[in-house]
């Protein structure tokens, strides 16, 4: 399992994805290692607790890892989680599809519905570690094709998105100039 982030604080919860990685049935647990990538403030606490409670052995910190070598460890990750509740969109999950690893998220997390499919994710039903726990089983059950999985960036890439950009201003600079009065007016009257 992999975990992922720039900046290890409280709004990442790592605790609940180090909690939830615990929870796994012993079997499995046993036989799974959780990689978290990353620094921040609350990097001395998480492994504090690990230490602590004798996880060395299955959870590794790996501290700040550049950018232009982040796939090698999404690559090698059976499922990449992201349990943060914090508004906005992580395109730590783009990376990760690159790779043609597997995502585990929350049903609840911003914008998760655009880009949930079921040939690439598990939607956890709540951000509770049993809920985290029970998806991070069901991604390591499931047999995942990588290439459909990296094939996923293609609808986000770069040129689709620019193209997207492209034909939405095209169509709204074709709108007659009395329509677009209208709408100003209507959005100054409100």
């Amino acid at each position: 399992l992999g975990y992922v982030y720039k900046r290890q604080t409280k709004d990442k919860c790592q605790f609940r994805i180090i909690n939830s990685f615990i929870k796994l049935p012993e079997k499995v647990f046993l036989e799974s290692l959780l990689i978290i990538i990353g620094d921040g403030p609350d990097r001395k606490l998480c492994e504090e607790f690990v230490l602590e409670n004798k996880l060395s052995d299955h959870i590794k910190f790996l501290g700040y890892i550049p950018n232009n070598q982040l796939g090698i460890y999404y690559a090698l990750a059976d499922l990449f989680v992201l349990a943060s509740e914090a508004p906005g969109f992580s395109r730590m999950y783009w990376e990760s599809f690159a790779q043609g690893t597997p995502a585990i998220a929350c049903v609840k997390q911003p914008g998760i519905d655009d880009i949930f499919s079921l040939e690439s994710m598990v939607l956890a039903n709540d951000f509770d570690t049993q809920s985290i726990t029970n998806s991070i089983l069901e991604g390591l059950s499931r047999k995942w094709d990588k290439s459909i999985i990296s094939s996923r960036n293609d609808k986000f890439s770069w040129e689709s998105r620019c193209s997207e950009y492209r034909k939405i201003l095209y169509d709204i600079s074709k709108e007659p100039t009395v329509k677009k009065n209208m709408v100003i007016d209507d959005m100054i009257q409100r």
